[in-house]
Formats: C-alpha cells, structure tokens, sequence
C-alpha cells in the first residue's frame, strides 16, 4: 500500500516587489506577498504622498494600484540680485520661499513662491529686482564730486553729491546734485561744469593797474 501525504500540497499564487516610484518605501518589505496583503507607502523627510498610500495583492498575483509619487520640488526659479531662503536642493510640497533683493535693489512682484503636489512652484511669475540707486556720478572736467565713488560708489534714491571746482576754475550750474526716482541725477541749477579761469593779465605798455599775485579771474 502507498502512502500519502498530509496534508497534500498546494501552490498559491503570490505577488512579487510592489511598484515603487522614485525615493518611495513601502512596508513590510518581503521577498513575496500572499493574496490579500497590504503594504503601507511612505516618503522620506515628511515629504508627502501623493497616491493612494496603500496597495493590496489581488488573487491574480498582480497589485492593485500603482505606486504614489513624493511631492518634492527642486531649487526654485533663480531672481537676478537676489537670493531665497531657505536653500536647499529639494523642497517639500507645501513649502514657501522668500525672495529678498540685494543691497540697492527694491523687490517688485510676489516676494514668496510656493511648492505644489504638482512639483511646480506658484506663482510661475517670479519678482524682480530694481535698482534704488543712481548711475555713477557723472564727472565735470576741472572738479571733483563727493562722495568720491572708490568709497561710496552707490548713492540711493534721496542721496546727493556735490561738486567742488579744482583751483582755477569756476562752477557753473549745479554745485549740488540729487538722486531721485527713476533712479537718476537731478540738477537743480542746470549741468555743472567747471569753467576755467584767467591767470594774471599781461603787463600793460602804457597806465598802471592792481592785480593781487596768484588771483585767477573767472571766464567774463
């Protein structure tokens, strides 16, 4: 008489690795499921699920859904002349940066830009920033202008400068010069320029006359 086995063996269908997109886990982690079990998605550093966060082993040894994806974004849109914070090389979905303009520079737009489930930032608009602050000043033959632009080479809307003529020679027009919205210069008095002046007269063949050594004599 043969005999048998008991209890007589069966073959059951399984299912292999679940489908798992980038940077999503899954538990538990096994080599194979049975029907009916279900495993539980996650994404790293509180970045959130977007998807079903659950899957589930069908009796056709296939999953129930696909994988969900993490909701990250990368480095937001670059502003020239400025920076956002915080910096870092990937940004949750949820999370908001502020843009903040360099010194002499005035921020126009939305200062602050959000992550989306989507992996895009909102606004798509990004702000700019404008100059507050005048060209250099411009230079007058014959003068100089305060302040000078090695130490001071950014004066701001509101700011002045002022021009002093060198010796022999005579201002002209605006001594003082403003900054004001555009950014540019104002000059109240007119273009300043630095005249030159006379030295001593010649001497004379016939009469006498007065002339205090060293003086020089504006143009006129």
């Amino acid at each position: 008489m043969l005999g048998t086995w008991s209890p007589s063996p069966t073959c059951m269908r399984v299912c292999t690795s679940p489908p798992l997109a980038t940077s999503v886990s899954h538990t538990p982690v096994l080599t194979s499921y049975t029907v009916g079990q279900m495993i539980t998605y996650s994404c790293p550093h509180a970045l959130k699920v977007v998807g079903p966060t659950t899957n589930h082993c069908l009796a056709t040894g296939i999953w129930s859904g696909l994988s969900p994806i993490c909701a990250v974004c990368g480095p937001p849109p670059s502003v020239t002349n400025a920076i956002f914070t915080p910096n870092t090389a990937s940004y949750a979905a949820g999370t908001t940066i502020t843009y903040a303009c360099a010194n002499g520079f005035t921020l126009v737009g939305n200062a602050q830009a959000s992550c989306q489930t989507s992996n895009t930032w909102l606004p798509t608009t990004q702000p700019t920033c404008s100059t507050t602050v005048c060209p250099q000043v411009p230079s007058v033959t014959g003068g100089i202008f305060t302040p000078d632009v090695v130490t001071t080479p950014n004066v701001a809307v509101g700011g002045s400068a002022t021009y002093t003529c060198n010796s022999g020679f005579t201002l002209q027009g605006s001594a003082t010069i403003n900054c004001v919205a555009g950014p540019m210069w104002s000059f109240p008095q007119g273009p300043t320029v630095c005249n030159p002046g006379c030295t001593t007269p010649p001497p004379i063949t016939v009469g006498t006359g007065t002339v205090t050594a060293g003086t020089t004599f504006p143009v006129g």
